[in-house]
């Protein structure tokens, strides 16, 4: 089933919901007053940290309600504002004492750096001087010039955003984020090794500190996908959490475009066969009987992973393939109860009687001491399994996950297909030959160089049935261009993508970049390589896992969100 995407309804949360303070007699407004301007100040640091004084400005937005930000923010009236473009009009108030939008407003506070956000603290003191002031016309973010800090100048200023799409969507359903960019990145995913930054970067907020139980209250739809286009709407620009936020004042209007992924993509009439690429992201079953859950990396409940695995197997199934590389399963062998057999009477239970999965099984106590594994599926009418092993890549000071390689023989031409399924070492902190991250490379870069050297020493030494055409498919965690698949590529191996010029194309989203951690690698003999296309399949790196929630709060299954890698396809005519 297709998710529907609905227009992205708030309602404003800029409404106090208690009742103001009387107004004060004139001679109470008549303070020694500090302007908003001053405060801030023409850095990310308050000149004035620590002072005690006095301010007088407008409410712009109201946030006392409970698991809120507790406080209110004020901006400077246009005779009171300094024309400085450094210096931002606005300013928050961390206080319970009741105001409404539009209020005049006169506050003893003492003014502090929280984490980054200039604010008045320690008030003891809100006069509301007068009320329905009219507010200054918010800032429009695409006037302000940019540089380094720009954003520092409009911090706690109502401003309108321009166009802008979303860049990121894993923390909306966990924290009520929404990270975007004033460039779509998702037409500009990494090619190579130099990931591109967006222009302009922002985190729509909430205004909820903390865990979310259920997504923000300014999200009235069940996902939001990557790329979708954000209307201009009208926010407060704030800080938390290292990072600016916009907090809606109106109505965002969100416009996505989720392709129609019912049917994968069509197989290549002039291909005769179909390799694809799954990671499976911790197929966990507990014991295999119903219980042991939550799974030290998987599915909490066996609700979860039964629904799981019911999107994994619908994914597997659609694909029409005659290969099928997993990465990321439970290693926990092959028996009955093994999280691949699971898989495997899933998929074969969708209506593959006619042509059945098997999967090809290696030595269980060659896989490696990880937790996770690679696993290879393949249909069993037109391929007979000729030889399956882990290869192990570990060499000393290297540790690493053995790659499951298999050798079948096309049983109606007799030709030899080898396939390799890898899963590199990530690109997070931890390996103490490289303890500071490449530029573009990431952490553990001289790691998975010393994986591809050598996985290239093991498949050498596999030659036992000559095979006429060989592919290594698996998530690399490495761009093209990065190191590690240079070795690949000066040893004879080739880069799907690269050779079809789709560098483009991207698998997975890290840090809120596009790229394509996931590749095929070919080699054939004789050196020619056959005609190929390759297709990336995006239905899960673009998606929310908000998706997956809903699916399993109204009992659907759909191929969207499966997994937090895009699958890969590889259609060719080499026999």
């Amino acid at each position: 089933m297709q998710p529907k995407i609905k227009l992205v309804r708030m309602a404003a949360l800029a409404v106090a919901t208690c009742l103001s303070l009387p107004v004060a007699a004139a001679s109470d407004c008549n303070q020694s007053l500090t302007p908003l301007s001053q405060v801030q100040g023409v850095s990310d640091r308050s000149p004035l940290q620590g002072e005690r004084l006095w301010v007088t400005g407008l409410v712009s937005a109201v946030y006392q309600e409970p698991n809120s930000l507790k406080g209110f923010f004020l901006i400077a009236a246009e005779a009171d504002q300094d024309n400085d473009p450094r210096t931002s009009e606005g300013l928050f108030v961390y206080s319970q004492q009741p105001v409404s939008v539009g209020e005049s407003v006169v506050v003893s506070g003492q003014v502090t750096e929280f984490y980054g956000l200039t604010e008045l603290t320690h008030v003891n003191q809100v006069i509301v001087c007068s009320r329905h002031n009219t507010l200054p016309k918010p800032t429009p973010i695409s006037s302000l010039p940019y540089s380094v800090g720009w954003q520092e100048s409009v911090e706690s200023m109502p401003v309108v955003t321009p166009p802008m799409w979303v860049s990121g969507n894993g923390s909306l359903a966990r924290y009520g984020e929404l990270h975007v960019a004033s460039d779509n990145v998702f037409e500009q995913a990494v090619q190579g090794a130099a990931p591109k930054q967006p222009v302009s970067h922002w985190v729509i907020d909430d205004a909820a500190p903390g865990n979310q139980a259920l997504w923000s209250s300014y999200v009235d739809a069940d996902n939001v996908r990557l790329g979708t286009s954000i209307q201009p709407f009208t926010a407060i620009a704030s800080f938390g959490f290292g990072q600016y936020r916009l907090l809606p004042q109106t109505p965002i209007d969100a416009r996505a475009h989720r392709p129609d992924h019912t049917m994968a993509p069509a197989f290549n009439p002039d291909a005769n066969t179909r390799i694809a690429q799954l990671n499976v992201r911790n197929l966990f079953n507990g014991d295999g009987q119903g219980g042991g859950f939550p799974t030290s990396r998987g599915a909490k409940t066996v609700a979860e992973y039964r629904h799981q695995l019911a999107k994994l197997a619908l994914t597997v199934h659609t694909f029409d393939a005659d290969f099928v590389a997993l990465t990321e399963i439970e290693n926990d062998g092959y028996g009955s109860h093994s999280a691949i057999s699971d898989l495997l009477s899933a998929v074969n239970r969708l209506g593959a009687n006619d042509d059945p999965f098997a999967f090809a099984a290696g030595a269980s106590e060659d896989s490696g001491s990880d937790q996770i594994t690679q696993g290879l599926l393949y249909k069993t009418r037109a391929w007979q399994v000729k030889q399956v092993a882990f290869l192990p890549l570990t060499s000393p000071g290297v540790s690493a996950r053995p790659s499951l390689m298999g050798v079948f023989m096309n049983q109606r031409t007799g030709s030899h297909l080898q396939i390799a399924v890898v899963h590199y070492k990530s690109r997070r902190a931890g390996c103490a030959e490289d303890p500071k991250a490449e530029p573009a490379a990431g952490y553990c870069d001289q790691r998975r160089m010393a994986i591809s050297r050598n996985l290239i020493k093991a498949l050498d030494n596999t030659d036992d049935f000559d095979p006429d055409m060989r592919v290594i498919a698996g998530d690399f965690n490495a761009y093209y261009g990065e190191p590690a698949l240079r070795l690949l590529t000066d040893a004879g191996w080739q880069e799907s993508r690269a050779r079809l010029n789709r560098l483009h194309e991207y698998t997975y989203v890290y840090r809120n970049k596009p790229g394509a951690l996931d590749h095929f690698f070919v080699r054939s003999n004789p050196t020619n390589l056959p005609d190929m296309q390759q297709v990336d399949w995006h239905i899960n790196a673009a998606e929310s896992d908000i998706i997956v929630g809903e699916e399993l709060q109204r009992g659907l299954v759909s191929v969207y969100r499966s997994s937090d890698h895009d699958p890969s396809i590889l259609d060719l005519n080499w026999r």
